[in-house]
């Protein structure tokens, strides 16, 4: 199979009073008592309104990914929105990948380094990922090719991660410091991007 070449999300995002979830209450253990499916509803509606999902690619993403190939050097880069209640990694924007991931622009989180990224909410730099413990057990080697990656967080208009800008490579790679610099500004671009949509919508965004 080919990869590639060898309080609540809805008041911090800004929707009408009349249509935000209830406040969070406190449970006693000190954690907040909400409806986490309810929340993803309300972050699925956001990804589609603002058409990071779900929706077809756009050179307003495809710009930072082909750029991210040419820095680095590397077969693909990807824009990688994680959303764990629906087990994938939808590819905003996916320059490089072949096959039917390609076709899909998605793949199921056990095909995924990015979710790392968003949950770690810090860059993943992976030199050889068959030996590396963090990865080594992830389909995207098999299947996708992966051997090197090198991803950074991308956040949502309230700040939070949703995601990663990414680079990937089908051999091992040695990355240097002034590359990952380099996917964090470029990373902070795609933030900016996420937050004009939003502003355009009407959603609110974080300082």
């Amino acid at each position: 199979m080919q990869g590639f070449p060898a309080t609540s999300h809805r008041e911090t995002l800004g929707f009408a009073k009349e249509d935000q979830l209830q406040t969070p209450t406190m449970c006693h253990a000190g954690a907040p008592n909400f409806d986490e499916a309810e929340n993803a509803v309300v972050m699925q509606r956001v990804f589609q309104t603002l058409g990071l999902v779900d929706a077809p690619p756009e050179d307003e993403f495809d710009r930072f990914t082909r750029l991210a190939c040419n820095m680095l050097d590397v077969p693909v880069a990807l824009v990688s929105i994680v959303q764990e209640d629906l087990d994938r990694q939808y590819f905003k924007s996916a320059i490089g990948l072949t096959g039917i991931w390609a076709e899909q622009r998605q793949t199921p989180l056990s095909h995924s380094f990015c979710q790392i990224v968003k949950r770690q909410n810090r860059p993943l730099v992976v030199e050889y990922a068959p030996d590396d413990v963090r990865v080594h057990g992830n389909l995207a080697i098999t299947e996708l090719n992966v051997r090197a990656y090198l991803g950074v967080p991308i956040n949502g208009p309230d700040g939070t991660p949703i995601g990663a800008l990414c680079a990937i490579d089908s051999r091992a790679r040695h990355w240097r410091q002034s590359q990952t610099d380099a996917m964090v500004d470029l990373a902070a671009c795609v933030d900016d991007q996420i937050q004009l949509r939003a502003r355009r919508h009407g959603i609110a965004v974080h300082a």
